[in-house]
C-alpha cells in the first residue's frame, strides 16, 4: 500500500468516526430542542421550583472585566487556537478555553429573578476577535463598551498577547481567539432549575436558578427563544443528515479500498 493510500485510508477512518460523532450529536441537539419547545416560559414574578425557562435583559448591582477585552460583563468565555500542521492535514486546535462569571439577573416586564451561571452551557455570539490578520470588535455595542473604557479595537492584539502571557500560553504560530459575553442589557434566555436560597426575605433574591441535581442541563443563550429554536432546528439538520451522509461516504470508500464493495 502507498503511503499516499494510507494517508486516504486514515482520513476516511476519520471522517467515519467524526461523522459518527456528528450524527449522534444531532440527537442529542433534537433533544435540547424538544425540551426548550416543552417547558413553558415563566414570568420571573411567577417561577415555580424546579425545571424554568425565561427570558429577558441581562442586569445586576456589579459586573466583571471580561476575561480579553476587560469589557464589563456578567459571563466571559475565551478560546484560544493554534494553526497545526500533522502530515498532509492541517487544522486550528484548542490550546485554551476558560468560562468565568458571577450571580446576575434576568429582568422582564414583571420583575427579576437571580442567575448563577457556575456550569452553564453559553451559546452567546462572538464579540472580539483576533487572528489570521484581522482583529475585530464585533458588535456595534461592544465599540461602545470599549470606548466607554477609554480603548479602540486597535488595542485588541496587545490584550490578547497580555492575556496569553498572563496564562503561560505561548503565541509561536498562528493564533487565533475569540471571546463571548453577556454583558448588561443583553437579551438572556436561561433554561435551568429553579430553587430557593435559605435564609434570604428579599422576594426578588430569594429564587435563584442554577444547575440543579436532578435536572442537569443548564443553559444560557444571548437570543429570544424564536431565535434559538431556529439555530438548534438547522443546528439538528446538519448534525444529523450531514453526519450520516460523511459517515457513509467514508465507510463505502472504505468498503472499495479494501476490494468489499465494487
Amino acid at each position: 500500500m502507498s503511503s499516499d493510500n494510507g494517508g486516504d485510508i486514515t482520513g476516511a477512518f476519520v471522517g467515519a468516526g467524526f461523522g459518527a460523532f456528528s450524527f449522534f450529536r444531532g440527537f442529542r441537539l433534537l433533544r435540547n430542542k424538544r425540551l426548550i419547545e416543552n417547558t413553558p416560559t415563566s414570568k420571573c414574578r411567577s417561577i415555580a421550583m424546579g425545571m424554568v425557562e425565561v427570558a429577558g435583559r441581562a442586569t445586576g448591582e456589579s459586573t466583571m472585566p471580561s476575561l480579553i477585552g476587560k469589557l464589563p460583563c456578567y459571563c466571559s468565555h475565551v478560546l484560544i487556537e493554534r494553526y497545526e500542521k500533522r502530515g498532509k492535514n492541517s487544522r486550528w486546535v484548542k490550546v485554551h478555553e476558560r468560562h468565568q462569571g458571577i450571580p446576575f439577573f434576568i429582568e422582564d416586564n414583571t420583575g427579576r429573578v437571580m442567575v448563577d451561571p457556575a456550569g452553564a452551557e453559553l451559546d452567546i455570539p462572538p464579540e472580539l476577535e483576533h487572528g489570521e490578520g484581522t482583529t475585530k470588535a464585533l458588535l456595534g455595542m461592544t465599540l461602545a463598551r470599549f470606548r466607554e473604557t477609554g480603548r479602540a479595537a486597535s488595542d485588541i492584539p496587545s490584550l490578547f498577547y497580555s492575556y496569553c502571557g498572563s496564562n503561560g500560553i505561548g503565541t509561536i504560530g498562528r493564533m487565533r481567539f475569540t471571546e463571548r459575553n453577556l454583558g448588561p442589557g443583553d437579551p438572556a434566555f436561561v433554561l435551568g432549575s429553579a430553587e430557593e436560597r435559605p435564609g434570604v426575605q428579599d422576594e426578588q433574591e430569594r429564587i435563584i436558578i442554577r444547575k440543579g441535581k436532578h435536572h442537569p442541563w443548564f443553559f444560557i443563550a444571548e437570543a429570544s427563544e424564536k431565535d434559538l429554536l431556529a439555530k438548534l432546528g438547522r443546528s439538528t439538520l446538519l448534525h444529523i443528515y450531514g453526519g450520516a451522509a460523511l459517515c457513509l461516504a467514508c465507510l463505502a470508500y472504505l468498503l472499495h479500498k479494501f476490494g468489499l464493495w465494487e
